[in-house]
């Protein structure tokens, strides 16, 4: 017999062999070898729709994320515009307060001014009147008392404090 020839015997027992081998896996294991495919079956559907649970609650956790990022920004964008407002109003504030401190103490620089000024006026008048008393008792050669000499200090400061204030209102 040759390489390629068939045996029809040994086909026919090898038919016989296989059929017989099926009944018996049929009949004993095939319930086992269909609970074990099922059983795999559903590990493989399981393991998917947990990967899709899990997907799904990533994609959540993403969004929530992304939610809280926006919310966090906005407080951050809300916190800084308060900032610069609260600057803007400091800064308005010291302004103020400055310009007012520098307008206080001008008006007490003119009235220091206008109290020296009166200060030196008096003082002014006070040694005219010596002046004039000296070079009127000079004048005289004599000594005056008390009461003419007040008299006379009296007429001449009344006197130039009528010119004084001539000179001052022009």
């Amino acid at each position: 017999m040759g390489f390629l020839e068939l045996d029809p015997k040994a086909v026919l027992l090898n038919l016989i062999a296989f059929v017989l081998l099926v009944w018996i896996i049929r009949k004993y294991g095939w319930d086992k070898v269909v609970a074990m495919v099922k059983q795999r079956e559903d590990q493989i559907q399981e393991t998917l729709d947990r990967a899709a649970r899990e997907r799904q609650e990533a994609e959540q956790f993403r969004t929530s994320l992304l939610e809280r990022l926006a919310r966090i920004e906005d407080e951050h964008r809300d916190r800084v515009q308060q900032a610069v407002r609260e600057a803007t109003e400091a800064g308005k504030r010291i302004l103020t307060e400055t310009e007012a401190e520098r307008s206080a103490m001008l008006e007490r620089a003119k009235q220091e001014i206008t109290y020296a000024k009166q200060q030196a006026l008096i003082e002014l008048r006070d040694h005219t009147a010596d002046l004039v008393t000296s070079v009127a008792a000079k004048a005289l050669r004599r000594t005056l008392d008390d009461a003419t000499q007040r008299r006379l200090i009296d007429e001449t400061i009344r006197e130039l404090a009528s010119v004084g204030s001539v000179k001052a209102d022009a």
